[in-house]
């Protein structure tokens, strides 16, 4: 559908109604004139008709009449004349004002184009947008899932078989290679020890023990990167400096 020229505010309505008022004032003003001329010449007409013409001349008091008459005409069509001129030049001017209205009302349409297709193209851009981020929202959620999942499968196999607690400093034994926290294996030796015997042996397969538990460094590193990272739960232990010393020579 298209868009009428419906002028834009009350000025533009007031110089469309003078356009069509001038317009009607030029052909009431041409018809004036060629009325009074027509008026004129009748009137000229009759004054002939009604004096008796001798030797091709006109009595003197009609010649008055017929001057008077012709001198009346040429000012009313002067006046006549005058007025279309200002008429015709006023249109002109009207005519000029409203080619601009009619570009400018173009401009504006074509930039009303310009800002529904940046608008489209903005709200496209949008969905795309929306999409990818719920694509994200999703993968990330399945990382997460992954992420605990692992963090579990780790945290299962770093529990002490002892205390059934992650093994925040976990120390194997030499011989059988079994893992367990540094607390559980001291309180373990000491029970040993307490009972007078120096034949130390491992809590879960009872191997004889002759050489003091290492650091398991792999493992280590791995809880302390989970314990940083917020995936396991509790509060890292510190090491005890020289812990098998009592036991170990």
């Amino acid at each position: 559908m298209q868009d009428e020229d419906v002028p834009d505010s009350e000025d533009d309505m007031s110089i469309a109604i003078d356009h069509q008022f001038d317009s009607a004032a030029v052909e009431h003003g041409t018809d004036l004139a060629e009325m009074l001329d027509a008026e004129h010449q009748r009137a000229l007409s009759e004054l002939v008709a009604n004096n008796r013409v001798s030797k091709g001349r006109i009595s003197s008091g009609a010649a008055a009449k017929i001057s008077a008459l012709y001198g009346e005409l040429e000012s009313h069509t002067r006046r006549s004349r005058a007025a279309i001129k200002t008429v015709l030049k006023r249109n002109h001017a009207l005519s000029s004002r409203n080619a601009e209205l009619i570009t400018a009302a173009g401009r504006r349409r074509t930039e009303l184009s310009k800002v529904k297709l940046a608008i489209a193209s903005a709200k496209k851009e949008s969905m795309k947008t929306s999409i990818q981020l719920r694509s994200l929202v999703a993968l990330n959620n399945e990382l997460v899932k992954v992420q605990k999942d692992m963090a579990h499968s780790i945290t299962d196999s770093a529990k002490c078989s002892i205390c059934l607690s992650i093994m925040w400093i976990p120390d194997t034994l030499p011989k059988c290679g079994h893992t367990f926290c540094q607390g559980c294996l001291i309180t373990w030796f000491r029970t040993i020890k307490q009972k007078r015997s120096r034949k130390y042996t491992c809590p879960g397969c009872r191997s004889r023990i002759k050489s003091q538990p290492v650091r398991n460094r792999a493992m280590e590193s791995v809880m302390e990167g989970l314990g940083n990272a917020g995936i396991v739960d509790g509060e890292p232990v510190k090491s005890v400096a020289n812990a098998y010393s009592l036991f170990f020579k």
